[in-house]
């Protein structure tokens, strides 16, 4: 009875396994519940800190209508896993104001890139400036565009998250000719 009730239990945990592992939504609900601690807390999950990708951040600046677009790119160091073929890219506006250091703001975007998903922040002069211009929508593109050009991104894999400020900006940029159609969510 012990051994029937064993065996059981471990088919149910194989299906489930593979259910969570090969399933796009059972890797998103593994990636959200990895992520949750990160967003709740402020703190890197220990999971994500022993189990997650290594990752590497670089900074490069894009031009843009509204100037300098100043971009912070938190990436998984690993190879690009084989399925799908590609990773997915997310593009944070954090608002107005320099938050380029916030370290709620870092946790976040390194947690994503720990978790497999190249996370890039972008500020322009004027929003650190806490100025909202209509030029700063080209900003949005502009890093929308290097974002679905970095290596080992899949364009149609990008989306846009706008936090405060950032959430009108990208849901602007959102409607752009230029990438309303590759986005994967806005």
């Amino acid at each position: 009875m012990a051994a029937q009730l064993a065996r059981r239990a471990l088919a149910l945990l194989l299906i489930v396994s593979l259910l969570l592992s090969v399933m796009p939504t059972g890797r998103a609900a593994v990636r959200a519940a990895a992520l949750l601690p990160a967003l709740l807390t402020g703190t890197e999950a220990a999971p994500l800190l022993v189990a997650g990708n290594p990752i590497r951040h670089t900074r490069t600046v894009i031009l843009s209508q509204d100037g300098s677009v100043y971009l912070d790119i938190y990436a998984p160091t690993s190879p690009t896993p084989p399925i799908p073929g590609a990773r997915e890219g997310l593009l944070l506006i954090s608002g107005v104001g320099d938050n380029r250091a916030v370290p709620q703001f870092v946790n976040l975007a390194q947690s994503l890139a720990r978790s497999g998903i190249v996370a890039m922040t972008m500020t322009t002069d004027s929003l650190m400036s806490y100025t909202l211009v209509p030029a700063t929508v080209d900003a949005v593109v502009q890093a929308t565009l290097a974002l679905q050009h970095t290596p080992g991104v899949a364009p149609a894999h990008v989306g846009i998250v706008g936090l405060s400020a950032g959430g009108a900006l990208g849901a602007l940029a959102a409607a752009d000719p230029r990438i309303r159609d590759t986005l994967a969510f806005k």
